[in-house]
């Protein structure tokens, strides 16, 4: 004897405090046009923001550890300059630019992590004030605006 289709799926409960949303296609397509903006803007801003900090360490770093080619201590009559700056000296300068890149990256997202645990305290976050949605600054804008 088949079952009829109420008793297949018993409906859900009606005081759930936990229902699901209907995904809307509009929200899933503005999530997807904000996840590739904020990629493609975020990654083009990290390479231009670690390309001009690449430069300035590695003219730093060639101009304080230049003093590190002495004539006095190169036979010059066997010594190739552009082989030796070509494959020691540059790698040596662009490791040592690196290395302080990453350094810096490295105390940024420390104090990022200690600004996130200091206001992950309950003390603290429950004295934080709370950011409103953007429909309440819209609400007030155009508030603003009528009342002009």
């Amino acid at each position: 004897m088949p079952l009829d289709e109420s008793r297949k799926h018993p409906p859900p409960p009606r005081n759930s405090s936990v229902q699901k949303q209907p995904l809307c296609v509009t929200k899933v397509f503005y999530l997807f046009i904000f996840n590739i903006m904020h990629m493609y803007l975020a990654g083009g801003c990290g390479f231009g923001i670690y390309s001009t900090l690449f430069g300035h360490h590695l003219t730093d770093a060639i101009s304080n550890n230049g003093a590190y080619l002495t004539p006095t201590a190169i036979d010059l009559t066997s010594f190739d300059l552009g082989t030796y700056v070509d494959q020691q000296y540059l790698p040596a300068m662009m490791t040592v630019a690196i290395k302080k890149i990453y350094g810096i990256v490295f105390y940024c997202s420390a104090a990022i992590a200690v600004v996130f645990a200091v206001a992950h305290i309950p003390a603290v976050r429950n004295g934080l004030r709370k950011v409103p949605l953007w429909s309440v600054y819209a609400i007030d804008y155009l508030a603003r605006l009528r009342r002009k």
